[in-house]
């Protein structure tokens, strides 16, 4: 998105002074100066587009999306004809979750200038975002017939074709995004994804380093030389996690094998983890993200080990349980509603991070998950961070303050029950029995038709047939749980 600094006739002085200073702030970096100034020139005259048009840029930059739409919604009522603010309307649209009217708005900009490729891959985007993948191949491909030498084109198709389980034609499409310009980041980022999925880890870990030349994921700096898997007897070795909870609990698997080589092992991870991951076997040290780093002979990062030990699906180690509840934690509460002596107890988890870029496909409303809490051989706890009021759940969230809380809850259920989150790599870390909910184009890691996971022993999968048809994945699941056994190990 470049700021626009073409005038309209009559444009008042005042106003013009207030929009050229604007555009020099956007053009600095300094966007809520440039937002001030914007809004100053259409206080002073309110049917300036342009000045409307750009200060939807610097609110959108703002992670301020509801206001920008309103900006760029004036700016297609005073020029309806301008195809930019169409296509940033439907971007904006679509970040926030308004897939259908994104896709309106992307139409809208296709129709005024059908020969801009740009528009094309945005209401291909859109599509995707209301899992109506296979228009938006179509599109994409109607597109490479009359543009075969465009990387966006090519690199969408390539996320399209894996969001459909086509994973052949997912790897064919970043290939040919590669062909044509072989160091295009994110094209080699999002191919390491279908490798994955395919179980293709060898080829996969490689591709995944990629990561680093990412704008948004740069590579962290220390006086100390990174390892590169060469012996580490006697060495102190600092692994950090440089990604989200469930990413660490997965890999941290890892460090007891790195304590057999030898290695004494400082562990980073974000505070929230960190009472947790002392119970891990072999870890000399862990320190919360923040703190001042410890000497150390070498540095690796958490997610860079599986290629380093050269993992496969038959190499991953998955012995369990790596982790462990801590004694004395956080006891499970009496049940808001008692349904027996000793039912089935099961935790749930209906949603992640609302900021997670696949949470809309990942998480499931919890009104349509309510009919199926009418259970009387169960009793449901919410295992979610934030209370929720409701008579079928019993809610957990004052009783989590980090994740060692959560692990001393679980260890007292029969059974998490979980959409893709952290919690379902807990449980399943803890060797805990665990069923995963997962939308019809999962995470890499979770492999492809898969009803088990190679990571995980205790866990099962539950998949949707078809993009957003969780009414099969719950009707599965309440028939299984049916007949689930209660073992007499769970404390209580």
């Amino acid at each position: 998105m470049q700021p626009s600094s073409k005038a309209i006739p009559a444009v008042k002085p005042e106003a013009k002074a207030w929009f050229l200073k604007g555009i020099d702030c956007l053009r600095r970096g300094l966007k809520i100066e440039a937002a001030r100034c914007f809004y100053q020139a259409v206080k002073v005259q309110p049917d300036y587009s342009d000045a409307h048009y750009n200060l939807g840029l610097a609110l959108q930059e703002l992670k301020q999306l509801t206001e920008a739409c309103a900006c760029y919604e004036q700016v297609v009522r005073l020029r309806p004809d301008q195809a930019a603010v169409w296509n940033n309307l439907g971007v904006a649209r679509r970040q926030l979750g308004q897939w259908q009217k994104s896709v309106e708005s992307h139409l809208q900009a296709v129709r005024l200038e059908p020969g801009q490729t740009d528009y094309k891959v945005n209401l291909a985007n859109a599509l995707r975002a209301g899992e109506k993948v296979d228009e938006a191949i179509q599109i994409l491909q109607q597109a490479l017939e009359t543009n075969p030498r465009s990387t966006a084109l090519w690199h969408t198709l390539g996320n399209a074709w894996r969001e459909a389980g086509r994973l052949q034609e997912s790897q064919g499409a970043f290939g040919r995004a590669l062909q044509i310009e072989p160091q295009l980041v994110e094209s080699h980022w999002d191919l390491s994804f279908t490798l994955l999925l395919q179980g293709d880890l060898l080829a996969g870990w490689e591709e995944y380093e990629w990561r680093w030349k990412r704008k948004d994921h740069p590579a962290r700096s220390f006086e100390m030389p990174s390892w590169q898997g060469e012996d580490l007897e006697g060495k102190r070795l600092l692994v950090y996690a440089e990604q989200g909870a469930g990413d660490t609990i997965q890999f941290v698997r890892y460090v007891p094998l790195l304590v057999e080589r030898g290695a004494r092992v400082i562990l980073e991870c974000p505070r929230s983890l960190v009472s947790l991951l002392q119970t891990l076997s072999g870890v000399e040290e862990v320190i919360a993200k923040g703190e001042a780093s410890p000497v150390a002979d070498v540095h690796c990062a958490l997610l860079s080990l599986p290629r380093l030990f050269r993992t496969t699906l038959d190499t991953i180690p998955a012995k369990v349980p790596y982790l462990r509840a801590r004694t004395g934690g956080a006891r499970l509460p009496e049940p808001a509603r008692t349904v027996g002596r000793r039912s089935l107890r099961v935790g749930l988890v209906w949603a992640g991070n609302p900021e997670h870029q696949n949470d809309a496909r990942r998480s499931i409303s919890p009104e349509f998950l309510r009919p199926w809490l009418v259970n009387e051989e169960t009793v449901f706890y919410s295992l979610q961070p934030q209370p929720k009021a409701d008579d079928l759940v019993t809610d957990l969230a004052g009783l989590i303050g980090d994740y060692a809380d959560t692990a001393a809850l679980l260890s007292q259920l029969d059974l998490i029950i979980s959409v893709d989150t952290s919690v379902a790599h807990l449980a399943g870390a803890l060797g805990h029995p665990v069923w995963l909910l997962l939308p019809h184009a999962p995470d890499w890691r979770w492999l492809a038709q898969r009803s088990d996971s190679p990571w995980y022993p205790s866990m099962r999968i539950f998949r949707q047939p078809v993009a957003g048809d969780w009414s099969s994945v719950l009707k599965e699941v309440s028939e299984n749980l049916k007949r689930f056994e209660i073992k007499p190990a769970v404390q209580e």
